[in-house]
């Protein structure tokens, strides 16, 4: 045997380029070049590994398990079990299945201190004192009612206004203002309108025979007539004394009496 020739099967068998496998004949002389050199105590053809051997008991028979039924709706216990006692239940530790409302109040929801509960407080009280502030203005600057004229039964119809017709009448007189309806030459198709007219009174009973028509309006379908003045500095002192310059005024007639409603 030959050292040379046992390194070098080794090189081809065990080396980075080993090329040993496509050969057998190579293989086969190297077994036996390494059986030679080799202890016979030594010479291990593979390794062998010993498994264990545990022995596993078998299993103990199953008993059947303890079945207990649930009350039913009526609270009538169910069967009651065959085999076993039922499990005991710890009652002060146990946690229930479904939490009560004020355990998860107490989780979930921290409580507010009292400095936060006073601001919340009084943001409440500001929006609502905020809300009557604006309601409050809103409503003053609705028209208001402010008087009701009714017809004055012993006035003098003008001959200014013409003939008289059956539903003409004048209304007491209004701070300063005459108020007549069914004024025949305020109605200028054949429609039969019923219109009324304001005048300055004093110019009315002036002896110059003529007036300035402070506002007339006609009823329009079931609207009924209505006239809108604005009080300035052509209007009858008494009316601006009591309304004030600037002061809207609507008058509506409603049957046989006119309302007054004033935006301030």
């Amino acid at each position: 045997m030959s050292d040379d020739e046992l390194r070098a099967l080794r090189a081809r068998a065990y080396g980075r380029d080993a090329d040993i496998d496509g050969d057998p004949a190579a293989i086969a002389r190297l077994r036996a070049l390494e059986a030679q050199a080799a202890p016979a105590a030594l010479v291990v053809t593979a390794p062998v590994r010993e498994v264990p051997v545990v022995s596993v008991a078998p299993a103990p028979p199953v008993e059947e398990a303890a079945t207990y039924a649930a009350p039913d709706e009526f609270g009538r216990s169910g069967e009651l079990p065959r085999t076993g006692e039922p499990p005991a239940i710890d009652a002060e530790n146990a946690e229930p299945e479904h939490p009560s409302p004020s355990r998860l109040r107490t989780l979930f929801t921290p409580r507010p201190s009292a400095p936060w509960l006073w601001l919340g407080a009084a943001c409440i009280a500001l929006a609502a004192f905020g809300s009557a502030v604006v309601v409050s203005a809103m409503r003053s600057a609705d028209p208001g009612l402010v008087a009701e004229i009714a017809i004055d039964p012993d006035a003098s119809w003008p001959e200014s206004f013409g003939e008289k017709g059956p539903d003409a009448a004048l209304f007491e007189e209004f701070a300063g203002l005459t108020i007549a309806r069914g004024v025949e030459w305020l109605s200028f198709d054949e429609s039969d309108a019923m219109c009324i007219v304001a005048i300055d009174t004093e110019e009315l009973l002036g002896d110059s025979g003529g007036f300035q028509i402070a506002a007339w309006g006609c009823d329009a379908g079931s609207f009924p007539p209505v006239i809108r003045i604005e009080v300035t500095s052509a209007q009858p002192q008494a009316l601006r004394d009591r309304f004030g310059d600037g002061t809207g005024l609507e008058l509506i007639m409603r049957g046989d009496r006119i309302e007054v409603f004033a935006d301030r």
